[in-house]
């Protein structure tokens, strides 16, 4: 009775990965994140056996390298799935490394292309903005404050001591001076 009401839950669990997986179109199994989306925990996964075996009984071969091999993709191919991410996600910018991933673009097919900067700069397409702001160059009448390091490193050396000495008698030298003025205050 009870391996019966296991089987069918294990069985409404597959279907409910299987309808996933139509719903996203993908040709491999959906990842446990993109499952999570609809409504699929871990717990569940676990009761239907995991993804491996999940894909073991429907035949469906699990995203990632690891689990699939397929054919390189030619540059052709590899900028037009970028194009038609962009159109079916709706966005006027270039999808995201992650975007494309989910469609199944490894990074190394992006370094193949020359990167989503190349695709970028030939095709017109902008990155999505950041709500950062670019780092500002040095104008002419910007200077950056010169370091005092190598002025006192020989100071010290004139003295014959090591520039970490030297840090550790101004040190001392500091709290000497707070010490003294606690004294003062207690008298």
């Amino acid at each position: 009775m009870k391996t019966r009401e296991k089987e069918a839950k294990k069985e409404a669990i597959i279907n409910k990965i299987l309808a996933c997986k139509e719903k996203l179109g993908l040709d491999t199994l959906p990842t446990a994140r993109q499952l999570a989306g609809f409504g699929i925990y871990s717990q569940q996964l676990i009761c239907a056996g995991g993804l491996s075996e999940v894909s073991r009984i429907t035949g469906i071969p699990m995203k990632g390298r690891a689990y699939t091999r397929r054919k390189k993709l030619s540059e052709e191919e590899i900028i037009q799935k970028i194009l038609d991410s962009k159109e079916a996600l709706g966005i006027d910018h270039m999808p995201t490394v992650l975007q494309l991933y989910e469609i199944g673009l490894t990074q190394n097919d992006l370094k193949r292309i020359g990167g989503l900067t190349r695709v970028s700069r030939e095709y017109g397409i902008p990155f999505k903005r950041t709500g950062r702001e670019p780092k500002k160059a040095l104008g002419a009448g910007q200077r950056i404050r010169p370091s005092r390091a190598f002025e006192k490193e020989r100071e010290a050396r004139k003295q014959g001591l090591h520039y970490a000495d030297l840090q550790k008698a101004e040190t001392l030298r500091l709290y000497g001076k707070v010490e003294i003025s606690r004294r003062n205050r207690m008298r």
